[in-house]
């Protein structure tokens, strides 16, 4: 076989693997949802003469054409494949894998994120807080601090102390020292509730409630869980276990949601199957605000944490030492508008907030 039959043979090939993807991507239906990167998909855009000649048509076809494309998680798996176990970098996308688990590479540290987040305390300290409250801050190590003497990373001690020399009129309480790695989803930023027994003393010894004792509670199953890394990366890990907490105060527990403006239970098993992230199932996932009412309560101590997700899969565990516990979700309502929402007087007060929070804290509305 010459080298001219030989060309053409390779030219045939390749247009017809071009033309075979392009008409399987024009024949294939759109997908809605990316349920492996929790997100939604580029849907083609509208054309209109405005759209082309400002460029915004272009750009938005573009990002269609990626992201709809065939075949498109099996060719980011293979992407992180190639970065990771060929080419031997420390990370892709600052995802990175070690021991069977998957880390974001959160890095460097960003100052002054940090110190607008003791901002943003303080600042809600004045506009609601006085000497009828007990107050306390604590952070949750992203999962990456485990791995730090392996990878770059963040100075953590920077960030606490940072913290330390701006929050005023609230009591640090230490988690850094009472987590493991092994706390967390191996394929996702979480941390497990079953494995919380630990940072439930810790805060009951610094905030004077009594700790519930884990092994008076029911650990349920609700199945196999890929958690947000797992879609990120898009390599072959070893699935977690969704598993969730229950006993006769969370059954008889009132959840209710000021968002939707009505009760809903402490866990939403249906968020398992048709929402985004499994995880959701804990309070239902990211809202304004939520209050749970032990209706067992043989105390009348109330508690309000300001939060992010880690707060969603917690709180369940704190209901029992107290009437009721709320959580406000300062990325999606305003501290300003809380004033007529929240009742703040003589309640315990805790700001938690994960290091990746804080160290993008732009996010937290005042």
């Amino acid at each position: 076989m010459n080298n001219k039959i030989k060309n053409i043979i390779t030219c045939c090939v390749f247009f017809a693997m071009i033309g075979g993807f392009m008409i399987y991507s024009i024949i294939l239906p759109d997908i809605d949802l990316s349920k492996s990167e929790r997100r939604k998909l580029e849907k083609f855009p509208e054309i209109s003469v405005e759209k082309v000649m400002d460029g915004s048509y272009l750009t938005k076809f573009e990002r269609y054409t990626q992201e709809q494309f065939p075949f498109r998680d099996d060719f980011r798996g293979l992407k992180s494949f190639v970065a990771l176990d060929l080419l031997k970098k420390q990370d892709n996308n600052n995802l990175f894998t070690k021991d069977g688990a998957i880390y974001y590479l959160e890095y460097p540290l960003n100052e002054k994120s940090v110190s607008n987040a003791a901002y943003k305390f303080n600042a809600i300290y004045d506009m609601y807080l006085n000497d009828s409250n007990k107050c306390y801050y604590t952070v949750i190590p992203d999962k990456s601090y485990f791995t730090a003497k392996d990878k770059l990373y963040m100075d953590y001690g920077r960030l606490q102390n940072i913290l330390h020399d701006n929050v005023k009129n609230m009591e640090y309480i230490n988690l850094f020292d009472v987590l493991s790695e092994n706390d967390y989803y191996t394929t996702d930023s979480h941390w497990k509730q079953e494995n919380l027994q630990k940072v439930v003393n810790t805060l009951g010894d610094k905030m004077g409630f009594k700790p519930a004792n884990f092994d008076e509670y029911t650990l349920n199953t609700v199945g196999k869980f890929n958690g947000v890394y797992h879609g990120q990366l898009s390599m072959n890990v070893k699935s977690d276990r969704l598993n969730y907490l229950t006993n006769s105060v969370l059954e008889n527990a009132t959840v209710y949601n000021h968002e939707l403006e009505k009760e809903m239970p402490v866990y939403t098993l249906e968020k398992y199957k048709t929402g985004v992230d499994p995880y959701n199932i804990f309070l239902n996932g990211p809202v304004t605000m939520v209050t749970l009412t032990n209706n067992m309560a043989q105390t009348n101590k109330e508690l309000i944490i300001f939060r992010d997700s880690f707060g969603s899969s917690i709180s369940p565990m704190l209901l029992e030492s107290y009437k009721s516990v709320t959580l406000i979700d300062l990325r999606y309502i305003a501290a300003s508008l809380l004033k007529d929402k929240v009742d703040f007087e003589n309640k315990d007060i805790l700001f938690m907030y994960s290091t990746t929070i804080l160290n993008n804290s732009t996010g937290l509305r005042l």
